[in-house]
């Protein structure tokens, strides 16, 4: 705008960083932080103004947490997203703007007004070291997560058809935890092979001992 010969060049704040960067990620993270090139209104994050779109994990439980320093909304999810789904997140640029009321410009056309959008293609539930498949190192992993009570790694209870299974941490590990991982690694085995039998044995055997609550 022009003000008695003075031009006024609005900046609209656009989206300058996504973690973890969209693409592959892992079934286990729960957590998705944006940040913004200006100091953004924290109250208008929220499930309206960021929404969530895939074909398995539902309805996605999540709480959002605006830090004002870092221009960031740390957005957190209890159960996380549900494995082999494919995930949009929408930021809809109406409902989100900066603190002087200016929309968001998320296609960085200069102009507020428009949508930003990202994807994510989720793991397996149960490939704990990301590398696409389901064999014995990742066992190695659960059993160790299972004895030291290590919760970042729960398989169960879980919602949904294998494969697509989304875990709901509850704090435990038992039962449900152990038969995620069997029916996730049997159905990894029937479609894809005996990996678990390529893995060389190291060290002394695991002695794994499972007991119903």
């Amino acid at each position: 705008s022009v003000v008695d010969s003075v031009s006024i060049d609005i900046v609209y704040p656009k989206v300058t960083s996504v973690t973890p960067m969209p693409g592959n990620i892992s079934w286990l993270d729960r957590e998705i932080s944006i940040q913004f090139s200006q100091k953004m209104i924290g109250g208008s994050f929220d499930s309206q103004s960021i929404s969530f779109t895939s074909n398995y994990s539902g309805e996605v439980g999540a709480v959002y947490l605006y830090i004002d320093s870092t221009q960031t909304v740390h957005i957190s999810m209890s159960s996380g997203f549900a494995s082999l789904d494919t995930v949009l997140i929408t930021l809809n640029a109406p409902d989100i703007s900066n603190d002087y009321g200016y929309a968001l410009d998320g296609d960085g056309d200069g102009e507020g007004g428009d949508e930003y959008a990202f994807e994510y293609v989720v793991g397996m539930t149960g490939d704990y070291d990301g590398d696409q498949s389901i064999n014995g190192a990742d066992l190695s992993m659960f059993i160790s997560a299972y004895e030291q009570n290590d919760f970042r790694y729960e398989m169960g209870p879980y919602l949904g058809e294998i494969p697509h299974l989304n875990v709901q941490p509850d704090s435990l590990f038992n039962i449900e935890d152990v038969m995620s991982f069997v029916v996730m690694g049997n159905w990894y085995l029937e479609n894809y092979g005996l990996s678990m039998n390529s893995i060389a044995q190291s060290g002394p055997a695991l002695d794994f001992e499972v007991s119903r609550d």
